[in-house]
């Protein structure tokens, strides 16, 4: 959601309990594939943001990071990965991604200097 409103605020605004949504919520997550299908793409120029989140999980003493992959032109993710920040958890998100597009090994190796 644009708006970033908390599962309790949504739960406020339309009218169902906090204990009913999280349950929506997380059967719904249950139905979402582990993998992401990612579309051919056409040879040419290919523009990839490599952007990173965090957020608390209980409390603020533990911090998940969200690291993503996304196409430039078309906005698709083709890569995901949460853990924390460190070397370990860029070479799984480099995993996700090697499997598409191993040409940009050398690119991406002198750009991040951790893989």
């Amino acid at each position: 959601m644009l708006e970033r409103i908390s599962l309790r605020g949504i739960a406020i605004v339309t009218g169902v309990s906090w204990s009913w949504l999280q349950n929506y919520v997380n059967n719904k997550l249950v139905a979402v594939p582990r993998q992401i299908k990612v579309l051919d793409k056409p040879k040419g120029k290919f523009v990839i943001e490599c952007d990173e989140m965090w957020s608390f999980v209980f409390s603020k003493t533990i911090k998940v990071y969200i690291w993503r992959l996304i196409d430039r032109k078309t906005r698709e993710i083709i890569g995901c990965y949460l853990g924390d920040r460190s070397r370990q958890s860029a070479k799984k998100l480099w995993g996700q991604f090697t499997r598409c597009l191993p040409t940009m090994r050398c690119c991406l190796h002198r750009l991040l200097g951790v893989i």
